[in-house]
């Protein structure tokens, strides 16, 4: 029975192993990849990768 559970558990985990990034606008996505704030990144490109 435990073996059961564990692989109920272990199915639940690895069914959306990939979720969709949030629909965002051409502007906002245009804007982001000129500077992303989150990442700090500019033209895709952070300062340690100049």
């Amino acid at each position: 029975m435990v073996v059961k559970d564990e692989k109920k558990e272990m199915d639940t985990v690895l069914a959306n192993p990939y979720e969709k990034p949030p629909k965002i606008s051409t502007k906002e996505s245009i804007r982001n990849f000129i500077y992303n704030p989150s990442t700090k990144a500019v033209m895709g490109r952070t300062a340690s990768s100049w």
